[in-house]
């Protein structure tokens, strides 16, 4: 790799939800988000993330100690597209471990790097991801810590955000010391 990047050194918080268009960047936050939480539910270590053109190959070591593989096509990459919508809600439950928060931070600073993706690789303690920006070879690496960070900051900022604005009551007008007043013009 002809370049290293450390993106959690600068703030990208608040780059990370830019808007790309499909070609430059496939939003990877949502679609990681899901592969984390597929993930969590099958208690993975040790995982690698393979894009390839039309299919994502997953691979991680089970906790009964053997290697287990997945492979998923477009067509279930929107399905776990729509699934991660779908979490965005709160509709499905909690995630039984932290990786789809985990990959959907890396996701979206993925998506600030704009980086096209070739593998991210996990050893429990980090991620590296690995691909293109504007066509160089690039390798970003990712602690859990660093993204545990960047996803509170950014909870933090979204709560901010999402403070609804109180209207406030007009007061009352002044009251009248007087009764209404008259005013007559003569001829």
């Amino acid at each position: 790799m002809s370049q290293i990047v450390r993106a959690p050194g600068r703030d990208t918080a608040s780059s990370a939800h830019r808007s790309h268009g499909p070609e430059t960047s496939p939003n990877y936050g949502d679609l990681l988000r899901a592969i984390g939480r597929y993930l969590d539910e099958h208690d993975a270590r040790d995982a690698q993330i393979v894009q390839h053109e039309h299919v994502i190959a997953i691979s991680w070591l089970a906790s009964d100690g053997g290697n287990e593989k997945r492979s998923y096509t477009e067509l279930d990459l929107h399905q776990l597209r729509e699934a991660a919508r779908r979490l965005r809600g709160g509709i499905g439950g909690p995630s039984r471990g932290e990786l789809s928060d985990l990959m959907r931070t890396l996701g979206q600073e993925l998506d600030a790097l704009s980086l096209e993706l070739s593998a991210i690789r996990t050893d429990g303690e980090a991620f590296v991801a690995t691909g293109r920006v504007r066509g160089e070879p690039t390798s970003a690496a990712f602690t859990f810590f660093e993204l545990r960070e960047l996803n509170a900051r950014r909870q933090a900022m979204r709560a901010t955000e999402s403070e609804p604005v109180v209207a406030r009551p007009l007061p009352p007008p002044p009251p009248s010391d007087t009764a209404p007043r008259w005013q007559f013009w003569s001829r």
